[in-house]
């Protein structure tokens, strides 16, 4: 009796030895895993909230920024400040208690802030200035963006305890450390309730059968639970039976399954996440990825991002869940609709990690927008809202290559207004630039649809007629003269007249571009040695 007890001890030291000492490391390393994870996960949700903030304050000063353009544009303004009134100027601020003008040793109204310049007569008489006040008011309006939980301070003010930071710009993002801790203490009270559990019934099983036969299993546990431990998930323990031993083994087993199909997730959302930001600049497949992810990482029947008139991006059956949660997709003023998932029920980690990946959406589709945007203007001409000549240069070698190909014509027309230089002298460069926009103006009313009006440079202009001929581009041509001819632009209550002369130029069969441009450019010189405000072929 004593020899079996004593086996039995044995028995038990050396499964404390092989199996309880590699899964305890383990357990230590995950709570250490455990918890740097999840103030990884409060960091990012921190980033999204300091770029949420940080994106309101960004519309705030470009606000701040019309604003001051407005008032210096204001011919009211402009007369207090050539006229030192300091009344008139108060009045014109009044309505604005964030402004303030600056003209030589005046000052009136607020301090700081984006300024402009304010132009009259030509030349730089003051300033405009519009603060953004970084006060209780604007933080709670921002506040309004992040989860409830997270705080936003400014920089410079006295943070409370018990909470994790992350500082960008003027603000600091705040979010209590209690929930960080209480989720990693709930994944770690719930493996350990598990791990001892496992052992329980190991230690149980082995004391009962008291035997060598179960040394060999026990020790294949220990090393593939070291080797678990160590990050090779393809370890597993053979089946054999249907005693405690194989219900262990195949516990481990699914354990091991389990962290495997995690970890091939993990992979997958990285994947996932370098498309989304190879995606970046395509809205469409970024919502698509972003639907995708969302439901596939919060387990969800279905999820969609829906606007109030259309949905956009699908996947799954959104129809049959029965919990439905919603994450706005919103940047500044602009909506871009909300992220949309249901399904049986979600849990916080969920919400949690379905609203990072909402700010994470909402930034790359601010992104994308921005990136149209630029696109677009370089494409445009700032002053006329026209093409610009590289816009129209692309188009006209799209052109002329499709003229090739069908046998078919393309004209061109170059537009100069005339004595442009002595509009500029008379009544100044603000009245010039008015004339151009009127012509752009005319130019733009004029065309069709398929047509192209740009500004070639100064105050030249061009036009791209597909399918036209000299004849139809003369037409046309000849109606946008006579229309600049009855237009009038009035300067500090003076009359000014308006003409342009015009070149046109239709490419033949076996021509180039460069053969095109120069002849329109012949037929505009001709049109102005001839006399001006008229149309030359």
């Amino acid at each position: 009796m004593s020899t079996f007890s004593s086996f039995k001890v044995k028995l038990v030291v050396w499964f404390a030895l092989l199996a309880l000492l590699p899964l305890a490391v383990a357990f230590y390393e995950y709570g250490r895993l455990e918890q740097r994870s999840e103030a990884r996960r409060a960091d990012t949700a921190l980033e999204g909230d300091l770029r949420a903030a940080l994106t309101g304050y960004t519309a705030q000063v470009d606000a701040a920024t019309v604003e001051a353009e407005q008032l210096a544009a204001q011919t009211s303004l402009q007369s207090a400040i050539r006229a030192h009134n300091r009344r008139d100027l108060a009045r014109a601020l009044r309505g604005h208690p964030h402004a303030g003008v600056t003209a030589g040793a005046i000052h009136v109204g607020a301090h700081g802030g984006r300024s402009v310049s304010v132009i009259a007569g030509g030349r730089v008489v003051g300033r405009v200035s519009v603060a953004v006040p970084l006060d209780r008011a604007f933080l709670q309006r921002l506040s309004a963006v992040i989860p409830p939980g997270d705080m936003l301070r400014l920089r410079g003010t006295p943070v409370p305890r018990g909470y994790r930071t992350l500082s960008g710009g003027p603000f600091i993002a705040l979010t209590p450390t209690r929930a960080i801790k209480a989720t990693a203490n709930r994944s770690l009270e719930l493996l350990g309730t598990v791990l001892v559990a496992l052992l329980v019934a190991m230690g149980i099983a082995t004391y009962l059968v008291g035997s060598s036969t179960v040394v060999m299993p026990l020790r294949r546990l220990a090393r593939a639970a070291q080797s678990l431990a160590q990050g090779d998930l393809d370890q597993r323990l053979p089946v054999q039976g249907r005693d405690e031993f194989a219900r262990v083994a195949q516990a481990f087993n699914e354990m091991a399954f389990e962290l495997e199909q995690e970890r091939a997730r993990t992979r997958a959302a990285r994947a996932r996440f370098g498309a989304a930001l190879a995606a970046t600049l395509e809205p469409a497949e970024l919502l698509s990825i972003a639907v995708a992810t969302a439901v596939e990482e919060t387990n969800a029947a279905g999820g969609m991002i829906e606007r109030p008139d259309d949905v956009i991006a699908r996947v799954g059956r959104p129809e049959e869940g029965k919990e439905r949660i919603a994450f706005p997709l919103r940047a500044g003023a602009v909506d871009f609709g909300s992220l949309v998932l249901t399904g049986d029920a979600f849990d916080a980690d969920h919400v949690e990690t379905a609203a990072a990946l909402s700010a994470q959406v909402t930034i790359a589709l601010e992104n994308a927008r921005l990136h149209g945007i630029v696109q677009r203007q370089a494409l445009l001409d700032g002053l006329t809202g026209l093409a610009n000549r590289r816009g129209v240069e692309e188009k006209l070698r799209a052109e002329v290559a499709r003229a090739r190909r069908f046998d078919d014509r393309v004209c061109l027309v170059l537009a100069d207004l005339d004595d442009f230089k002595s509009v500029n002298d008379s009544f100044g460069h603000p009245a010039g630039d008015e004339a151009l926009r009127l012509f752009a103006a005319t130019l733009a009313a004029t065309v069709r649809e398929m047509d192209v009006a740009a500004r070639w440079g100064g105050e030249e202009f061009a036009l791209v007629l597909p399918g036209t001929d000299a004849e139809g581009g003369v037409r046309l041509a000849e109606r946008a003269r006579a229309a600049l001819e009855q237009c009038t632009l009035r300067v500090d209550g003076r009359e000014m007249r308006l003409t342009a002369s015009f070149g046109v130029a239709s490419l033949p069969p076996g021509d180039g571009i460069e053969d095109l441009v120069n002849a329109a450019d012949a037929a505009l010189y001709e049109a102005k040695r001839t006399g001006k405000n008229r149309v030359m072929v």
